[in-house]
């Protein structure tokens, strides 16, 4: 991996591209994905549905642990496997289980964590990995709301947050398996403009929101009509929401969404202070 990860720092124009063509088919396919999922789904019953798509995920998240323990081992870098790995797998299985419809839904795990992948060698920040990957998973969760699913009831912040957990995963296991560090002067720059950029977006909020220009939910009775609402419906009154027969799940309100991003930027704009340990791949 770390002469992947050499080879697109190199090569930095096929890097980009390679970025902009991924993310282009990552954004523009979601119909045709959408359409394959429906007619599977109708084959088949909802419980093998799962089952099916299930067993994928594990398949694929049991050859990349045994890879990356593996790396671990060799490296003897338990600490910051302890610090970084666990608890992101930790939270990823918690989504896994309470925050998805349907198990299809974790692709959005292996699709941001290869953008995040791509995206590192620009960048060679971890904290700024996730912060850009979250940011052009938003603008993608933004597309499918306006533009392909104009009749849906609120903005999913779980897939955003799902698509966090993607490129969590993917820092974490760059910096386990090739024990590259951030130069000083790059993790400088991207945590100073990160901040400006979160604090010029909670500002420019804060004024639409007093203003009545932009609100996340609908109004009320009685209440003036907004410019622009976020989510099409009111909050869910109860924390959990049926999705089917037998399925239920959470729906990540603002609150919840915005503070654990907040807290996730900050866990792993930690990475970048971590000690290097490099090795011979």
């Amino acid at each position: 991996m770390l002469k992947i990860i050499h080879w697109l720092n190199r090569h930095r124009a096929i890097n980009i591209l390679l970025l902009i063509a991924y993310f282009l088919a990552v954004v523009g396919l979601h119909d045709e994905v959408t359409m394959l999922a429906i007619q599977l789904r109708r084959k088949v019953s909802i419980e093998g549905y799962n089952l099916f798509f299930s067993l994928a995920t594990l398949l694929g998240f049991t050859l990349w642990f045994f890879w990356i323990v593996r790396k671990i081992i060799r490296l003897k870098n338990y600490k910051p496997a302890l610090v970084f790995l666990l608890p992101t797998l930790l939270l990823t299985a918690i989504f896994f289980f309470y925050g998805l419809t349907y198990s299809i839904e974790a692709i959005h795990f292996f699709q941001y964590a290869i953008l995040a992948i791509l995206l590192f060698p620009l960048l060679k920040s971890y904290g700024a990995t996730i912060f850009w990957t979250t940011l052009l998973g938003v603008l993608d969760e933004t597309y499918q709301y306006v533009i392909l699913t104009p009749n849906f009831g609120y903005f999913d912040l779980n897939d955003i947050l799902l698509n966090l957990l993607g490129a969590g995963l993917a820092v974490v296991t760059i910096y386990l398996a090739t024990g590259e560090g951030t130069p000083s002067l790059s993790r400088k720059i991207h945590l100073r403009v990160t901040l400006i950029f979160i604090f010029s977006l909670a500002i420019f909020y804060a004024f639409a929101w007093y203003t009545d220009l932009i609100h996340w939910y609908p109004a009320s009775s009685g209440e003036p009509a907004r410019w622009f609402t976020i989510s099409r419906t009111p909050p869910e009154t109860t924390f959990w929401t049926q999705a089917y027969k037998g399925k239920y799940f959470h729906i990540v309100r603002p609150w919840e969404g915005v503070g654990l991003m907040a807290l996730l930027f900050t866990y792993y704009f930690i990475l970048d202070l971590w000690k290097p340990h490099r090795h011979r791949s």
